[in-house]
Parts: C-alpha cells; sequence; structure tokens
C-alpha cells in the first residue's frame, strides 16, 4: 500500500519552554540516534512525514515551535488550525511545569473548538537532578477532557506513545497502532522564522 500524497496532513504543534526537547523530540521521530548538539529553534520549523498504520496511512505536519524567540502574536498565527499539540515539559524544571498551564491556554486561544493535547516529558535526566514532580502537579489536567499526560523521560523507548495516542484521537479509531519498524517514509523540512 503507498502513502496516501493527496491527503491533507494533520497539523500537529509541538510547544514548551525553550530547551525542553521539542526539536529532539522531532529528531527522534525520523532516527533512532540523538543529535547532541543543541540548536536553538528560531520561529517554527515543519518536519512532514508519513507513517504507515494498522489502518493505513497518516500523513503529519509536525511543527517546533520556539519556546522564546517569539512573541505570543507570532505564536498564535502559527498555533492557529492545528489538529492537535504535545506540551513539552523537563523533570528538572519545575517552571516549565508551571508554564505548560500558559501553554495549554494559548493553545485553546489559537483553537477555541478544542484540540487533542499531550503533555509528556522527554529528555532524560539524571536521578539526581529528577525533581520528582508527581503527574497532579498538573492539577488542570484532571478540569480537561482532551490532555492525556506521558512521562518519557525515565523510559523514551516508548517515544511513540504520545504520537499514537495523538493519531488515535485524530482518526477516532482505539486501535490504531504503527507498522513496525517505527521509521519515516517521507522527510522534507521547512524552516520559517
Amino acid at each position: 500500500m503507498e502513502p496516501n500524497n493527496l491527503e491533507i496532513p494533520f497539523k500537529i504543534v509541538i510547544v514548551g519552554d525553550a530547551g525542553v526537547g521539542k526539536s529532539s523530540y522531532v529528531q527522534k521521530q525520523f532516527s533512532p540516534d540523538f543529535n547532541r548538539d543543541y540548536l536553538q529553534t528560531v520561529g517554527y520549523e515543519i518536519s512532514r512525514w508519513s507513517r504507515n498504520l494498522t489502518t493505513g496511512y497518516v500523513n503529519i505536519d509536525l511543527w517546533d515551535i520556539s519556546g522564546s524567540q517569539s512573541t505570543v502574536s507570532d505564536r498564535q498565527s502559527w498555533l492557529k488550525n492545528s489538529d492537535a499539540a504535545i506540551i513539552m515539559v523537563d523533570l528538572a524544571q519545575s517552571i516549565t511545569f508551571e508554564n505548560a498551564l500558559r501553554w495549554y491556554k494559548e493553545l485553546l486561544a489559537a483553537n477555541p473548538s478544542g484540540i487533542p493535547i499531550v503533555v509528556s516529558t522527554w529528555k532524560p535526566v539524571s536521578k539526581d537532578k529528577i525533581l520528582h514532580i508527581d503527574p497532579e502537579a498538573l492539577f488542570w489536567l484532571g478540569e480537561t477532557e482532551n490532555v492525556q499526560f506521558y512521562d518519557l523521560a525515565s523510559d523514551i523507548s516508548r517515544f511513540d506513545q504520545p504520537m499514537l495516542h495523538i493519531i488515535r484521537s485524530l482518526k477516532k479509531d482505539p486501535t490504531t497502532q504503527f507498522w513496525f519498524p517505527y521509521t519515516m517514509t517521507d522527510d522534507s523540512s521547512v524552516i520559517s522564522d
């Protein structure tokens, strides 16, 4: 079965404070290797890919949104018309958990009808730096319908879980699975500022 290149891609935005690992997470979607060289995203970067699912193909535009090098008005225009979002937080930086609510509100302001949202840790952190933040610290999660939490920092082998959750929500099919190996079938990037 060939990817349906005519299918309009889902727009999934990845937001969070600077340095939480958004770009690293996007890179992990395309390669098993980590690039340890940190380059801060300026503006946004779009990565396009297709994945083979047990229920067919899915086309995705992953928007990696800058956590610091942008204004709220810029971000609102970039977040608008999103189909889903991932808010990244860092287990070694408690402020990123506090700011997750601000990111959530920005997402809803740009998408008032609501979208599926995942809040996730990502960056592997040495045990002596982990803040032991209980997911309940994100108290507002309990007051929302479309938000799921994943702690990937302690087990990055589950890196596909946030994307799988979002794709299941967008496809409205909880049985959807990725065909493995979980590898990219189409790659192109667009950088904008």
